[in-house]
């Protein structure tokens, strides 16, 4: 999974080490720890929140093929 190409992420202002996530395809949001962030990256993340992120729209198969 790869983050989407509509995504936009925000440092989040109680510096808890959060991110805010916001999609401007779907226009969702949501907010998710650094480590989170890191985990999608690396393609590490639980099958519930990869199933989650899909449906709002923050993470794709393909970057290209969202285009």
């Amino acid at each position: 999974m790869q983050l989407s190409n509509y995504l936009k992420i925000y440092p989040w202002e109680d510096s808890s080490r959060r991110v805010l996530l916001y999609s401007t395809k779907k226009a969702s949001k949501t907010l998710l720890s650094e480590q989170a962030l890191q985990s999608i990256e690396k393609g590490t993340l639980s099958p519930s929140d990869v199933e989650t992120l899909l449906r709002l729209g923050m993470i794709v198969e393909d970057r290209e093929e969202e285009k």
